[in-house]
């Protein structure tokens, strides 16, 4: 079956897929584990070390002694990254509203990085452990290879490492939580955050159809982060939990009645359709529409192509590539409108975002942006890649400033009410008790 947004695959791709699926089995099943891969973040001390015989060992955990089935749940959330992209943030603010509510969370990350000093701070236990996605740019047999060799180190360690009730994983890209919770025979959640292929490029080692297999058979709950995902995975029966996406206390600041200002926060790649709004500002400026364009995140390689689309747009100086920003909210209120251009967005964490903080969207009619903005209520819709059309809603928002502050205020109200922390604890713990049943 060829999934919407998806390629199919080569002939004879599956059964190829199916055959490195059976070589990862058996690797696991021969890993020789080195135990110093598994780390307490908070001070790099080995916390979880196989004895002589290989018996169980002990892993610091208070309440293990005295946890039933009447207690809250304990949750292992494992998380691909350890920065502080999308997903991660998702995860924070998940850890967030768990240890609120008196949810006993462990992060276990791949390496070192900001996003564990802020679950610390919100109330987590990190745990670092070393291992590697089972999808990657080096298609070759031995970039394949290395990353199965660096999962199969980690895995029994992890597996003695879990002092939880329920297991999370939190990417589709990063399989070995799901395999240590088989191990450790914890009930296992996967929780998706992306499209795959037609978002992000992914490919994954072992083939599309046995990987999407082994998320289904290793998982008693799939989780997605929009309708539009369910509809994607609708093959292993996600159900949708969305995020809380919290923003700073921050009122609105008035939107200017100078040149329009127009941010796009999201990492400068193809799929993130900065080429519309570079042409669009081109075709703005030439009629005669004073707008500036504002491009924040990461250059994963596009930058050269979006530089020379706003220099044959005659638009380059007043576009600016300002980089990663640690601060989204400071970016999104200096700006009067949001332009969501992605044509594969699973969710859109900075639509929401922007909503909260009072500002309009525009956003590409596709993916998850389809179930955040309504055309002329909260926002205003366009067909992916039509710059022109674009354009049109850009204009007619700098023509009428009451209109864009119409739809700014009831972005805000619609957004704050409808993605809390309240509601995403609830979808957890609620996925995490059917997991355990």
């Amino acid at each position: 079956m060829v999934h919407r947004g998806c390629e199919p695959p080569p002939a004879g791709a599956e059964n190829a897929g199916a055959a490195r699926g059976r070589l990862l089995v058996a690797a696991v099943r021969r890993a020789v584990v080195d135990d110093r891969d598994v780390r307490d973040a908070r001070g790099g001390e080995v916390i979880e070390a196989a004895g002589q015989d290989g018996g169980p060992v002990a892993v610091r955990d208070d309440c293990a002694d005295h946890r039933d089935k009447t207690m809250r749940v304990k949750i292992a959330w494992i998380s691909h990254r350890s920065g502080l992209a999308g997903a991660e943030l998702s995860l924070l603010e998940g850890a967030a509203a768990l240890v609120e509510r008196g949810v006993e969370v462990d992060a276990v990350l791949p390496g070192p990085g900001p996003l564990a000093e802020r679950l610390r701070v919100a109330g987590a236990r990190v745990i670092v452990v070393p291992h590697a996605r089972w999808v990657g740019p080096d298609r070759r047999p031995g970039g394949i290879a290395r990353r199965l060799a660096r999962n199969a180190r980690s895995l029994r360690p992890l597996a003695r490492a879990l002092r939880a009730d329920v297991v999370v994983t939190n990417t589709i890209t990063a399989p070995l939580g799901a395999v240590a919770a088989r191990l450790a025979g914890i009930p296992h959640v996967w929780y998706l955050h992306e499209y795959g292929v037609a978002e992000h490029g992914i490919r994954f080692d072992f083939g599309r159809g046995p990987s999407l297999a082994a998320v289904r058979r290793l998982s008693r709950v799939v989780l997605v982060n929009s309708e539009a995902l369910r509809a994607h995975f609708a093959d292993l029966g996600p159900r949708v939990v969305h995020y809380a996406v919290d923003v700073p206390e921050r009122e609105p600041t008035p939107l200017g009645e100078g040149p329009l200002r127009l941010v796009q926060l999201a990492a400068l790649a193809p799929g993130k359709g900065q080429l519309d709004a570079v042409r669009a500002l081109g075709a703005l400026r030439r009629r005669g529409v004073d707008a500036r364009l504002r491009l924040v995140g990461p250059d994963l390689g596009h930058g050269a192509a979006v530089r020379e689309a706003a220099r044959v747009a005659g638009a380059e100086d007043y576009v600016e590539l300002a980089g990663f920003s640690d601060d989204p909210a400071g970016e999104l209120l200096a700006a009067d409108v949001t332009l969501t251009c992605s044509r594969f967005e699973a969710f859109g964490r900075a639509t929401v975002e922007a909503m909260k903080l009072g500002r309009p969207v525009i956003g590409a009619a596709s993916g998850g942006t389809l179930e955040l903005v309504r055309d002329g209520w909260n926002g205003l819709l366009y067909p992916p890649g039509d710059a022109d059309a674009l354009a049109e809603r850009i204009e007619r928002l700098e023509r009428d400033r009451e209109l864009l502050r119409e739809l700014g205020a009831t972005a805000r109200a619609w957004a704050t009410e409808t993605f809390t922390r309240e509601r995403y604890a609830a979808g957890l713990l609620a996925a995490c008790e059917d997991a355990r049943s």
